[in-house]
């Protein structure tokens, strides 16, 4: 007999069902989470609500025996997409809590948020999961490799993703660049850790109108935006800057996961100075966090996205041995255009 499964919003009194449902070592094995997680962090999340970030749970007589949240994009960029989680405790699997429930979050992105891209990650071997997410027109975009660890191995993470192809009128234009002035020749490059005080010079790289059209910051960011990020003194943190007589014109950043079954992995982002693309000075910042990840954090895996229409950034990544794991369609806006990115890593 099946259920009759009643969806509503999350409620404080859901907490220790919740936790139920994220400590069961069945649900913990397809998910990030560690075995230990505390009710406590469970009511703390459950607290924080947050109405660009629908949450529902699946009720089956009585018991919530489900949830699933939809975080829209913080970033501005990003804003026309969302990450989708969802979880459903191992007694009412197979009993339709995950379909009433994918589409309760369905409806919330696409009649409500109007979102164009609604996003998630499934682990290669949860065929049921795979199946659920397929049946709603969830495309595999991508497979990223060991992504994860735990339970007892590493665990490759199938990239999916729900996209409405929007009509506009007037159709999108991009908006031209203005014109970039190289210098002919540089002189000695030094790659070195970033200072506090170099994080204004950053500041004005990442917001030039060449760079935003590459990065997911947009070029009317504030310094209070930008300026604390790089002036982080955090241990996972690492950064670096390349100068040129004194001038700092590009930087690089290794950011190594918190997630204790993600701490191999480090999530690269840099940028250079358009007035000093063409001198090689990108290549010297990426040899320089390669080496840091391989000999002195033992990082297995680097990861990074780089839009489809940024070919000089594909090339030099892929002279460092990154390799092409997937495509995000409509993935960031910019420039008047909506661009594809390509989701690479380097595996060690």
């Amino acid at each position: 007999m099946v259920p009759e499964i009643a969806i509503r919003p999350i409620h404080p009194d859901d907490t220790a069902a919740l936790h139920a449902i994220l400590s069961h070592p069945l649900v913990t094995a397809q998910t990030h989470q560690l075995p230990t997680l505390a009710l406590e962090t469970v009511r703390e999340q459950v607290a924080n609500s947050d109405t660009q970030s629908p949450r529902f749970v699946a009720v089956v007589d009585g018991i919530t025996a489900g949830y699933s949240t939809l975080r829209r994009s913080r970033n501005p960029r990003r804003a026309h997409g969302g990450r989708l989680d969802l979880a459903v405790h191992p007694d009412y699997w197979r009993q339709g809590v995950g379909t009433a429930l994918l589409a309760a979050a369905l409806d919330a992105a696409e009649n409500w948020l109007n979102l164009i891209r609604v996003e998630l990650d499934v682990f290669a071997d949860n065929r049921p999961a795979l199946a659920l997410c397929e049946r709603f027109g969830f495309e595999r975009e991508g497979l990223q490799r060991c992504t994860v660890y735990g339970p007892g191995g590493w665990r490759d993470s199938i990239m999916l993703a729900r996209v409405r192809v929007p009509s506009y009128d007037p159709p999108l234009r991009e908006s031209p660049l203005p014109p970039i002035e190289r210098v002919n020749a540089v002189g000695t490059v030094t790659i070195r850790p970033k200072r506090a005080e170099d994080a204004a010079h950053i500041y004005q790289t990442m917001t030039d109108h060449a760079v935003a059209r590459t990065v997911s910051m947009p070029p009317f960011a504030e310094t209070a935006q930008i300026v604390p990020h790089f002036a982080s003194t955090a241990a996972t943190q690492h950064v670096f800057v390349a100068e040129v007589d004194g001038v700092i014109v590009g930087n690089i950043g290794l950011h190594q996961k918190t997630d204790p079954r993600r701490a191999h992995v480090g999530g690269l982002g840099m940028s250079v100075a358009p007035a000093y693309w063409g001198h090689g000075i990108g290549t010297q910042l990426l040899a320089t966090v390669v080496e840091l990840a391989d000999t002195w954090l033992n990082l297995k895996r680097i990861e990074l996205e780089v839009n489809v229409d940024n070919p000089a950034a594909i090339r030099l990544y892929e002279k460092f041995d990154f390799e092409r794991e997937g495509l995000k369609r409509l993935h960031i806006f910019g420039a008047g255009r909506i661009a594809d990115s390509f989701v690479m890593a380097r595996l060690r």
